[in-house]
């Protein structure tokens, strides 16, 4: 079901005449690639659905990545983050086209994704954990 859905949305967004020359001079991956959430993952479970940004950092990287380039990659989320703020504004709306289209092939695959944040973990000063572990050690 997800895959013809894929291909549907795929070919729709490409018949768009405003984004059929976009997709073919920005899309760096394949478009059923980029849609689908990465196989790799550090989370535990499911997988949170992409957002427009997510999408064209992913694809920016397919790109530096097919002209042989290596870059860190706190240093490409910067590079990726000054590039979206400063992309012509179609180039903005496709991503939030495919964006639409990733977060309701996410709710097809994942139809019992809840959004569940967890709180961080308050950590005690340094001087504190330095005293505790004396404490501990006494």
């Amino acid at each position: 079901m997800d895959e013809q859905f894929l291909n549907e949305a795929i070919h729709s967004i490409c018949s768009i005449s405003e984004f059929g020359n976009l997709i073919n001079e920005t899309m760096f991956m394949p478009l059923n690639e980029l849609l689908l959430p990465s196989r790799k993952s550090r989370a535990r479970g499911l997988p949170r659905p992409q957002n427009c940004f997510v999408l064209y950092r992913r694809n920016l990287l397919s790109k530096i990545k097919s002209e042989g380039n290596n870059i860190e990659l706190k240093y490409f989320s910067k590079f990726a983050a000054m590039r979206w703020n400063s992309e012509e504004r179609n180039i903005r709306q496709l991503f939030m086209a495919l964006y639409e289209i990733a977060s309701v092939l996410h709710q097809f695959r994942y139809p019992k994704y809840r959004y569940k944040p967890r709180r961080k973990q308050q950590r005690l000063p340094l001087r504190k954990q330095q005293n505790v572990s004396q404490l501990i050690i006494l």
